[in-house]
């Protein structure tokens, strides 16, 4: 599974994939200030995908 976290300001700033576990962790210091609304994107090998607003 592939993510994608991708801010309404900033564009997407990360990919990293979920662990075995299927845990992710994001840290970032490279937004730009302000508040964001951040989109995150899971897609399967299948190609099939959700998104959310977090």
């Amino acid at each position: 599974m592939t993510l994608s976290w991708e801010s309404d300001l900033d564009g997407v700033f990360s990919t990293d994939a979920a662990d075995s576990s299927g845990a992710v962790t994001v840290s970032i210091d490279t937004l730009s200030p302000g508040d964001h609304v951040v989109i995150v994107t899971a897609t399967d090998t299948d190609g099939l995908y959700v998104t959310t607003t977090v």
